[in-house]
């Protein structure tokens, strides 16, 4: 015991002598890691891990030490443990740290003595609040010193925090802390002063923050003023003061919309037009909300297509795919007939694999996590906002049951670049060959149309031509056939096998359900192979890839994407699709199972 006391008086030494301008807990606890030496005693961690521990957003009354795990700090310390606090609390003179000792011993003392609670709410309550200290210890210790009255019963203490507060809030020309004094304000419902008075101050800065220009300032005040009026809702005229907090923050961002280009506007513009939405429609025609709206939208087309036009460039250099091309030809090329020549093409390339897909998305955002640590936004060249992706961390990567969700951006690019590989290395050169040897004829392609067992009689000359384009490299007018026939192939397969591909409302009115609906149907995953279904999904649905379905659907393919890879793709997918249930199902196709196959490359 006595080399504890040796070892804790000099701990009170050090931590006596540190200076009150050091801001933060951490630096403290730096400053007392590199006088440890080599010291023998682990009481120096435990201080260490104490300083750098914080308090529960949810549990109030529990310190944690691991945020990922959530691991609290009671399950570190000992009795004797506690009781060497004590010992050093009673003699540390340096606040912050005196505050933060007794405030562990209350939590984990037993039996919980008040007198704890009082020593740290004193302490705290004799710090003050200066612009470099708030965002180290000092925030944490008034939200601390905010909360602890409740249980000492001490309000005095709680009434000379407030007043720092109320001071700080009046005085500060810092902006950042007069919106973090109003937010706790706010949060702690603090009624020092009158609520009419304190938000005429908040409106003033907002005023002052539009004019300089001060928008993050600015949006966060009218955040807070719009939760001050909420609370007011009950008193009668809180519900149409958050409505003009949500029309003046609607301009507000509309206003730095335009001060700006590119992605950043297009954000502001989006944010600005959903807070319009949100209007009554009593105060629309007031404040001219639907003439705003309209000016938006033309704002967002604008300004996204500007910002894709004004993306850099990456060049990277050339891959040699010689070897492949080659390799793709010879498959095709000098077969003893067409139909020889047309089973070989449907082996060309390698259909998607989708465990692998999604191991290289995975791997991807591990190798390079600041990619999608951070939320996205994806938009196509008009500016229009196709998907929201939330940031994502590696610890969410660590099991299998991961939201595909999650991975998608990478996920979605990965299958461009290995569709965009198997076109130009392989499906490309082959059908070249095949048109260079052979004449195809649109009567060969429906007698392979004919012969599948899964195209209507009713669309065999619409599948043919379809497929037939493909071969003219007419790939434009062969995805405008081929998507919306495919989605009515889908929807007979399934309702074959049992799944009925349409909802019925009330009036007995019998609607067809899209085609994103009928691929996330338990059946289809039945009928349908994984790899098969994940390709479907990526090619037809997924937004931010093509979507060519809905791009077919509403006109949106351009000439580029019409004769883009993931049509061309899709034309020879689906082709082989057609190839291999005629083979499986005839016998004189049976001998071309053993037709040569290029092998995967990794």
């Amino acid at each position: 015991m006595k080399k504890d006391i040796k070892e804790m008086e000099r701990m009170i030494d050090i931590i006596n002598a540190c200076s009150m301008d050091i801001t933060s807990y951490g630096d403290i606890s730096y400053n007392l890691l590199v006088h440890k030496e080599n010291s023998s005693s682990d009481l120096f961690k435990k201080i260490n891990t104490i300083l750098n521990a914080r308090i529960h957003l949810k549990k109030k009354n529990t310190f944690y030490v691991e945020p990922s795990t959530g691991k609290n700090l009671s399950d570190l310390l000992s009795e004797d443990d506690l009781d060497n606090i004590a010992f050093l609390a009673e003699k540390i003179t340096h606040l912050p740290v005196r505050g933060r000792l007794y405030d562990v011993l209350w939590l984990y003392k037993k039996p919980r003595q008040r007198n704890f609670a009082s020593e740290a709410l004193n302490a705290f309550s004799s710090l003050d609040i200066k612009e470099d200290n708030w965002y180290g210890y000092v925030k944490d210790v008034f939200y601390r010193a905010l909360y602890l009255p409740k249980f000492t019963q001490e309000f005095s203490a709680y009434d000379v925090i407030e007043s720092k507060i109320m001071a700080c809030f009046h005085e500060t020309n810092n902006p950042y802390l007069f919106c973090e004094m109003a937010d706790i304000i706010t949060s702690n419902s603090i009624k020092n002063e009158d609520d009419v008075l304190i938000n005429k101050v908040i409106r003033t800065f907002i005023y002052k923050s539009k004019k300089s220009k001060d928008y993050v300032s600015a949006y966060r005040c009218l955040t807070i003023l719009y939760e001050r009026y909420k609370n007011d809702i009950f008193q009668g005229n809180g519900d149409h003061k958050c409505q003009l907090v949500n029309l003046y923050h609607a301009r507000l961002l509309d206003e730095e919309g335009r001060e700006y280009q590119g992605l950043h506007a297009v954000n502001c513009f989006n944010e600005s037009l959903k807070k319009y939405k949100a209007s009554k429609i009593t105060l629309r025609g007031i404040f001219d909300v639907d003439e705003a709206i309209t000016a938006l939208k033309a704002m967002i087309r604008k300004e996204g297509k500007h910002a894709y036009e004004s993306m850099a460039i990456i060049k990277t250099e050339p891959l040699d795919i010689s070897v492949e091309v080659n390799r793709a030809i010879e498959l095709v090329s000098e077969q003893k007939d067409i139909i020889h020549s047309l089973y070989n093409f449907c082996f060309i390339a390698h259909p998607v694999n989708k465990k692998r897909m999604i191991k290289d998305a995975v791997d991807s955002i591990r190798n390079h996590p600041f990619q999608s640590i951070f939320p996205s936004i994806v938009t196509d060249r008009d500016g229009r906002v196709l998907a929201k992706t939330n940031g994502v961390e590696i610890d969410e990567l660590k099991d299998e049951d991961y939201s595909l969700e999650n991975i998608i951006i990478p996920l979605s690019q990965g299958f461009s670049i290995y569709i965009s590989l198997q076109i130009q290395a392989r499906i490309a050169p082959a059908l070249k060959q095949i048109c260079e040897e052979y004449y195809i004829d649109y009567k060969v392609i429906k007698d392979l149309c004919e012969h599948c067992g899964f195209i209507p009689d009713s669309k065999i000359a619409l599948f043919s031509q379809a497929l037939h384009f493909g071969f003219e490299y007419n790939f434009s007018a062969s995805v405008h056939l081929l998507a919306p026939l495919l989605e009515d192939i889908i929807r007979k397969i399934l309702y074959d096998q049992g799944e009925y591909p349409a909802i019925i409302d009330k009036n007995a009115k019998s609607t067809e359900v899209s085609i994103s609906t009928l691929l996330d149907k338990p059946k289809a995953k039945e009928v349908f192979d994984e790899n098969f279904l994940f390709e479907l999904k990526m090619l037809l649905t997924n937004n931010i890839g093509s979507n060519l379905r809905n791009a077919v659907a509403h006109g949106l393919l351009d000439d580029d994407t019409a004769s883009g890879g993931d049509v061309v793709y899709l034309w020879w997918r689906i082709f082989r699709w057609v190839m291999l249930s005629v083979v499986i199902g005839h016998n004189e196709y049976q001998e071309l199972k053993n037709a040569p196959v290029i092998e995967e490359s990794e």
